[in-house]
């Protein structure tokens, strides 16, 4: 739930010409944001076994880093070539898709319990 109101919000920003507006609609978004690093971090240490928790978790931050500073560098293009709110909306976007591809692989015969 903390990805979909993250996007939720960040949406809000990309389509707010209202400052107040989008000041609350920043605030949520960072609200929802930090709520989603626990959870996250939960579900590696679930999914990975204790003695190669060390080796996932600087994993799972090296591809943090990396998807943040290219998201910075297609949010700085996408922000010069359409303007100020489409790195939201672009975000936005992702985390639609992100949400969708969730949802769609929840129940899935695929997914694997974890014991």
């Amino acid at each position: 739930m903390s990805l979909i109101g993250s996007t939720f919000f960040l949406l809000l920003l990309g389509v707010s010409s209202i400052l107040w507006l989008a000041v609350v609609g920043l605030f949520f978004y960072g609200a929802f944001l930090f709520l989603i690093f626990p959870a996250f971090q939960s579900f590696v240490a679930n999914k990975v076994p204790e003695s190669n928790h060390v080796v996932a978790f600087s994993i799972v931050a090296n591809i943090q880093m990396l998807t943040g500073a290219i998201i910075v560098l297609v949010s700085g293009f996408l922000s010069d070539k359409f303007g100020i709110s489409s790195p939201f909306l672009f975000l936005a976007f992702l985390g639609i898709l992100t949400s969708s591809l969730y949802f769609s692989f929840k129940n899935s015969p695929l997914r694997t319990k974890s014991h």
